[in-house]
């Protein structure tokens, strides 16, 4: 089998707020007026990914804290599950802001 060439994403260099929300579905998640996700959003980017690497527990942490937002039946999962789901889709967009 041939070697898949990497997919590189252009956009998201050091913004690993920005690429967080890129891989988060419009669907899985309730938009309501006042939500934070914008701003937790610009923070992660100011952050930068050294900043994100050194708050990966803690950006997790925000995520996991934010299961009432999720769309049924996302919502009804185990914390334990969430949990789990926030580290990969932080890693991911930490890894993604890596890229050049």
């Amino acid at each position: 089998m041939p070697d898949m060439p990497e997919v590189v994403v252009k956009g998201f260099t050091n913004r690993p707020g920005t690429a967080l929300a890129s891989i988060i579905p419009k669907w899985a998640a309730k938009q309501r007026n006042g939500c934070s996700c914008k701003d937790y959003q610009k923070k992660m980017d100011l952050w930068g990914t050294d900043g994100c690497e050194k708050m990966f527990d803690n950006i997790v942490d925000h995520l996991s804290g934010q299961k009432s937002e999720l769309a049924y039946p996302f919502n009804k999962l185990p914390d334990a599950l969430i949990r789990q789901g926030a580290k990969s889709l932080v890693r991911r967009a930490i890894d993604m802001s890596l890229k050049q």
